[in-house]
């Protein structure tokens, strides 16, 4: 029920310093705030809209409302929450994407036990979010992420990465190619070096042609016309 969601603009209201809650006000722009307290001292105050309410009667002022314009480390309409880094964000997506902690950062955790469990979604959720988390600012938990990572920079981090792992690649695949081969060469040696031994073992063999020739190629000792065997 979204009744039971707490108010927005209750949860960010500005209450004067030593003031109690029931003199709270929609921001500090509205109110007699001045120094650090206008905007706790990280942002500024803009009019929301450019141009004054069209009034019929002439004699009173539209001056308008007015809201807190954040420094871009900064989020909430009083800027008091700090933003998720942008680059934090991508380079654990980069590296520890597989485990989920990029989404556990953002404070994700459903999804970031999902992709733990899968392991990146067998690669595939991986690749998807270092994509999604470095090519623009996402949004984290609550507000968007801080804007700090440029976008040279991650292209650049980007096929470093990939292409330091595919020279990994091709460099193992290579060196295993060379193992296969020389295993190869070796057994085709060892093959021709065990007929060689067979043939200096019976050097002249036995010529089913002559049924009455012996293995060392003489006539056996009595009754020499026998084969002897």
């Amino acid at each position: 029920n979204w009744k039971k969601e707490s108010d927005y603009l209750v949860q960010f209201e500005h209450v004067p310093d030593g003031q109690p809650e029931t003199s709270a006000t929609l921001n500090s722009c509205n109110a007699a705030a001045e120094g650090d307290e206008v905007c706790s001292g990280r942002g500024e105050c803009k009019q929301w809209s450019h141009l004054p309410l069209k009034l019929t009667d002439s004699k009173v002022v539209a001056t308008g409302v007015s809201f807190c314009k954040c420094e871009s480390q900064w989020a909430d309409p009083e800027s008091r929450t700090r933003r998720k880094s942008q680059f934090k964000a991508f380079l654990l997506s980069l590296f520890t994407g597989f485990l989920g902690l990029d989404r556990f950062y953002l404070g994700l955790y459903l999804t970031g036990c999902a992709k733990l469990v899968s392991l990146g979604g067998l690669g595939v959720w991986w690749l998807y979010d270092i994509v999604r988390v470095g090519s623009a600012p996402v949004y984290a938990r609550d507000f968007k992420v801080a804007d700090d990572l440029p976008f040279w920079l991650y292209l650049l981090v980007v096929l470093l990465v990939f292409g330091a792992l595919g020279l990994l690649y091709s460099l193992d695949s290579y060196a295993r190619h060379r193992r296969k081969k020389n295993y190869e060469v070796m057994h085709i040696f060892s093959q021709e070096e065990s007929r060689n031994i067979k043939e200096l073992d019976e050097p002249f063999g036995h010529d089913d042609r002559n049924p009455w020739g012996s293995r060392s190629g003489r006539l056996g000792g009595y009754g020499s016309m026998l084969p002897a065997w």
